[in-house]
C-alpha cells in the first residue's frame, strides 16, 4: 500500500559510523543497542573521555581513549584499529567469552593494560603495551589471549600474569620477561622505544596548553622505534613489532629549549629528568605568573616573572637566569644550597626581599639592578643566611 518508498533497514542490520573531528568528546552512559563505529582524526587529535562499552560490529579507529577505560561486553567481538588507550583504570577490560581484535594499538599508562576475564580470547596484533602500573596483560583462569607481533614492556607487575588454565598464544613479540616467552620469533631484548618526548631540540609555543603539553612530553615516550631496535623487521612476515609508530632519530644529550612567544603563561616547575631551557621574547612580551622552580642546569632568559618568584633549591644547582625582570613577587629569588647566575636582570618591587640566600647558597649577581624591594626586617634587597653572594 502507498507509494514506492523502498524498504528501510532495521537498526540491527547496519552499522552507523560517526566521523569525529579533532577534539575531546565526553562519553556519557551506555551506547545504543545497534552498532556504532567511531573514526577519529588521529590518536593525538581525537579523544574519547570516559568509559566506553563495545559490542560486536563496532569499529573504533584513529583516536585516543582516556579517563575511564574500554570494556568489551560478554560474548562480543568489536575491533579497535590504530587507537591509543591511555590514563585509565583498566585500559581494556575483556568480559567473559569476548573476543575483541586490536590492531596497531598502544595501551599505556593505565593500571592493568589488558584484563582478560574467564574464557575471553582477545587478539592483539601489532600492539604496544607499555608502562602500565600493574600487569601488561592480566589473564584470569581459562582466558586465552593471542599476541602477534606485539611489544609488552616496562609494566610494573610484568608482561603477562597467568591464572589457572591459561596458555597465552604469543608469537613474534618482544616481552619484558626474564626468559624468552615460549613461541615462534619471540625476544626479550629492550625494544628501544624512543624516549625523547620531542622530535626537535628547539620548540616554539604560543599558548599555555602548548607549553604544558611540551613540558609533560619530556618524560613521555613517543613509541617510535630507534634505528637500532631489535623489533625492526622481526615481527611476523618481516614487519616491525608493536604499533609501528615509525622510526625516530634520538636527540641524545642535546639540550632542549622551549621558546615562549609573546603572552602570559603560568610559571612551571620544569622537568627533573632532563634540562629544558626557557627563552622568552623579551621582558615586556613574555610573562610568567607564579613560582618558577625545578631549575636544574637550565638557562632562563628574556622574560618577566611575577606573582610568585624564582626558586633555586637543591644541592649545587647552578642555573643561569639572563636578562629577566623579577618583579612583584613575595621573594624575588630564593636560593637554598645552590649557586645560580643572575646576569643583566632587574629584581625590583618584591615584598619579602629581592634575593634571599638561604643555607649553603652562593649566587652570582652580574650586572643586575636590585631596587625597590622591601622586607619585614632589614636587608630588603639581599638577605644572606650564611655565605654572601658574589657581585660583579
Amino acid at each position: 500500500m502507498g507509494g514506492e518508498a523502498g524498504v528501510c533497514d532495521t537498526p540491527g542490520s547496519f552499522v552507523k559510523r560517526l566521523r569525529l573531528a579533532g577534539g575531546t568528546y565526553r562519553i556519557r552512559g551506555t551506547l545504543p543497542d545497534y552498532p556504532v563505529s567511531f573514526q577519529g582524526q588521529g590518536q593525538g587529535r581525537t579523544v574519547l573521555d570516559g568509559f566506553i562499552y563495545l559490542r560486536s560490529g563496532m569499529v573504533l579507529s584513529d583516536l585516543m581513549m582516556t579517563g575511564g577505560g574500554v570494556q568489551v561486553e560478554a560474548g562480543e567481538a568489536p575491533r579497535l584499529v590504530r587507537c591509543w588507550i591511555r590514563g585509565n583504570g583498566v585500559g581494556l577490560e575483556c568480559r567473559a567469552n569476548s573476543a575483541p581484535l586490536l590492531s596497531h594499538c598502544t595501551i599505556a599508562e593505565n593500571s592493568d593494560g589488558v584484563n582478560c576475564q574467564e574464557d575471553s580470547s582477545p587478539i592483539l596484533d601489532h600492539c604496544t603495551i607499555y608502562r602500565n602500573t600493574r600487569s601488561g596483560v592480566y589473564c584470569h583462569p581459562y582466558s586465552a589471549p593471542i599476541l602477534k607481533s606485539c611489544i609488552v614492556w616496562e609494566n610494573s607487575d610484568g608482561a603477562i600474569h597467568k591464572g589457572e588454565g591459561v596458555a597465552p598464544e604469543v608469537s613474534y613479540s618482544c616481552l619484558d620477561s626474564r626468559e624468552v616467552w615460549p613461541g615462534a620469533g619471540n625476544i626479550n631484548d629492550d625494544p628501544l622505544l624512543c624516549s625523547d618526548g620531542w622530535d626537535t631540540p628547539d620548540l616554539l609555543v604560543s599558548t599555555q596548553e602548548e607549553m604544558d603539553d611540551a613540558l609533560s612530553a619530556v618524560d613521555s615516550p613517543r613509541f617510535e622505534l630507534e634505528p637500532q631496535s631489535p623489533c625492526l623487521r622481526t615481527g611476523e612476515g618481516g614487519s616491525n613489532m608493536g604499533a609501528d609508530a615509525g622510526i625516530c632519530q634520538p636527540l641524545g644529550d642535546v639540550k632542549l629549549r622551549l621558546r615562549l612567544a609573546p603572552g602570559t603563561y603560568e610559571a612551571p616547575r620544569l622537568p627533573q629528568s632532563r634540562a629544558v631551557d626557557l627563552q622568552g621574547a623579551g621582558q615586556e612580551e613574555t610573562i610568567l605568573e607564579g613560582t618558577l622552580s625545578g631549575l636544574r642546569g637550565v638557562v632562563v632568559s628574556d622574560l618577566t616573572i611575577t606573582g610568585g618568584g624564582v626558586r633555586v633549591e637543591g644541592q649545587g644547582e647552578a642555573p643561569e637566569i639572563l636578562r629577566c625582570r623579577i618583579r612583584g613577587n613575595s621573594t624575588g629569588v630564593r636560593c637554598w644550597n645552590s649557586a645560580p647566575l643572575l646576569e643583566d636582570c632587574s629584581i625590583v618591587e618584591n615584598s619579602d626581599h629581592g634575593v634571599y640566600c638561604d643555607v649553603g647558597s652562593a649566587p652570582v649577581l652580574r650586572g643586575c639592578t636590585i631596587a625597590g624591594n622591601s622586607a619585614a626586617t632589614e636587608g630588603g634587597g639581599i638577605y644572606c643566611n650564611g655565605r654572601e653572594p658574589t657581585s660583579q
